[in-house]
């Protein structure tokens, strides 16, 4: 386990070594800094985040900051694989939820976009 107090747990860009379970505390997911900063999640107890880079090996896609102090599990690339093949029908809801924090993040960028060209 692993504790953070108001910092960032990770930056865009970083290599994916690991994913987080919320053990007690916030987590919020964001890209961009300053006025440019955008949310894309608040997560707490129970919810998971960082497993993005350890379905595809790449950098880490957005900043993960602690709002408070939190306690996290932190699970390996190689203890992830071992836990997706011990149990598919997890491997499944992860993906599911995957794909639903995309759609989620596809529907907020298409929101600014079309205000940016109404505001045009």
């Amino acid at each position: 386990m692993k504790k953070f107090d108001w910092r960032e747990i990770f930056d865009k860009g970083d290599p994916g070594d690991a994913m987080y379970i919320i053990l007690d505390g916030a987590i919020e997911i964001s890209l961009g800094t300053g006025k440019q900063r955008v949310v894309l999640a608040s997560l707490f107890q129970g919810q998971y985040f960082g497993e993005l880079s350890l379905l595809d090996g790449e950098p880490r896609s957005a900043t993960a900051t602690a709002l408070r102090p939190t306690t996290l599990l932190a699970l390996d690339r190689d203890d992830f694989v071992e836990f997706l093949r011990s149990d598919p029908e997890a491997a499944l809801l992860i993906l599911g939820e995957t794909a639903e924090r995309m759609r989620q993040t596809n529907a907020m960028f298409q929101r600014q976009v079309s205000r940016n060209v109404l505001a045009e």
